[in-house]
């Protein structure tokens, strides 16, 4: 009965403020939020959890990338040129 009862209220708490939330009119700023404080680091060599994952590719850039599954071909993203060394 009791698990009943927080449901229906729940339910409208939420038409309430629904209700309310289209009264506020077209918006121009679209803002996306993730919650990232479970990141230990932001140093792309030392990150290993997803929220730190996440964080370090919106702000580092790669060197090199490869362009549709294709590993022979790679295409330079920041590097314009380069040379492969005769020991490799």
């Amino acid at each position: 009965m009791i698990g009943v009862l927080i449901c229906i209220l729940f339910s409208v708490w939420a038409l309430v403020h629904g209700v309310f939330a289209a009264n506020y009119g077209p918006q121009q700023t679209v803002i996306v939020a993730r919650d990232i404080t479970d990141a230990l680091t932001l140093d792309p060599n030392l990150v290993y959890e997803r929220s730190g994952f996440i964080a370090d590719h919106n702000i580092y850039s790669n060197l090199i990338t490869f362009v549709g599954g294709n590993l022979t071909q790679p295409r330079g993203q920041v590097a314009r040129s380069w040379e492969v060394s005769q020991d490799v």
